[in-house]
């Protein structure tokens, strides 16, 4: 219950200020002609506009840090080797370091005595799934023939909580703040791997577990207090250039641009239907924003999009995410949520069918968002739950 409330109150302090009229009639005339408009005007903004010069190399200049700053010492940086078998099992060796690492700071969270029940099962919860991701990457590696780094058993810790900005581990949100942090880490690390990885299995499971990342830091952060939506960088930003397309890059971008304009129209419809309370209402409108951002990064792609649907229903969208009401605001949560989650596993089912390392870079980005995204939903409806996306 305690977990529950510092969610609550975070959410209310992180999402954007509404006037006091906020769910007066006025206001849903405005949703709601925004939404009538929706099919006949805003498909037509998501029309590709040609670029004949199909780029070979991409800059992530706006999103890159370099590794030396960003990485506590304990994790090296990985090398793109002669053989792809080779850089794979570079990058994933060093995903497992994150995770001893990771696994470590968790237990030792763990063993202290500063937590509340709901926190300290939720640190519990993670720090198994961590584990688990543990024994899923050195399965990896050595079905790529590769052998595993060993743990470091002797880990500074205090080094690694200056790190991360923490002197020491005085208070539950000390924890909070540590384990976020570290699963920010997380994001960007598994991100990173995302965009250079040669074996279409590693490539899946790095990506559901960056999703996973994602989910951890969102709820980490706002239980802490903080801003929740943390965006995935390149911290490798090793020089590699991209792949010709293929039809299967384009379809399945295609694929991920569809799911977007339905994610973002059901969004417009939950809004305009003046069901949803103050904290749901914002977290719907600071969610919609994103969805428009993952759209107009998709176009920026330089490919040609379709839309081959553009008459959504929203019922009928509900009633094959297994929401079979949408009468009351925890229907409509309930489906938002399920958009997310969806999203997700989307993405992780067909990052496999991209070889071109800008379309990599966006599919990993908008997975970690919508990961994030579930993740508040669910603590929202007060049923946090620990979700895999494998």
């Amino acid at each position: 219950m305690k977990a529950t409330l510092c969610f609550l109150t975070s959410l209310t302090v992180l999402m954007p200020n509404l006037p006091t009229d906020q769910f007066s009639q006025s206001r849903y005339v405005i949703e709601v002609k925004a939404l009538e408009k929706f099919n006949n005007t805003y498909f037509l903004s998501q029309e590709h506009s040609s670029n004949k010069e199909n780029k070979t190399n991409i800059s992530n200049s706006d999103s890159s840090v370099n590794f030396e700053v960003v990485s506590p010492n304990v994790i090296t940086k990985p090398k793109i080797e002669k053989t792809s078998k080779a850089t794979d099992i570079s990058l994933l060796n060093s995903l497992l370091q994150y995770e001893y690492l990771t696994i470590v700071l968790y237990t030792n969270c763990t063993n202290t005595e500063l937590m509340s029940d709901p926190v300290s099962k939720i640190i519990s919860t993670h720090l198994k799934r961590h584990q688990d991701y543990k024994e899923m990457l050195i399965n990896s590696i050595k079905k790529l023939g590769g052998k595993p780094v060993k743990i470091n058993n002797n880990y500074d810790l205090e080094a690694v909580y200056k790190f991360f900005g923490l002197n020491t581990l005085t208070t539950e949100k000390d924890i909070l703040t540590l384990t976020a942090k570290i699963e920010e880490y997380g994001i960007n690390i598994y991100n990173s791997s995302i965009l250079y990885l040669n074996s279409k299995e590693a490539l899946k499971l790095t990506t559901a577990i960056m999703s996973m990342a994602g989910r951890h830091s969102a709820m980490l952060y706002t239980l802490a207090g903080q801003e929740f939506i943390k965006y995935p960088k390149d911290i490798f930003n090793f020089s590699k250039p991209n792949n010709k397309p293929s039809n299967k890059d384009i379809k399945t971008i295609n694929m991920l641009f569809s799911l977007e304009n339905r994610a973002l129209f059901v969004y417009e419809a939950v809004i305009a239907t003046k069901l949803l309370a103050a904290n749901g209402w914002k977290t719907a409108a600071k969610f919609r924003e994103i969805h428009k951002e993952n759209i107009s990064k998709l176009q920026s792609l330089g490919i040609k999009l379709e839309l081959k649907n553009r008459n959504y229903d929203l019922a009928t969208i509900a009633k094959g995410l297994g929401v079979n009401s949408i009468s009351s605001e925890k229907d409509l949560m309930i489906l938002l949520d399920k958009i997310e989650e969806q999203i997700c596993r989307v993405i992780m089912s067909n990052v496999e069918n991209l070889s071109v390392r800008s379309y990599l870079y966006t599919f990993a980005y908008i997975s970690a968002t919508a990961g994030q995204m579930n993740s508040i939903w669910d603590a929202t409806l007060d049923r946090y739950k620990e979700v895999s996306y494998l």
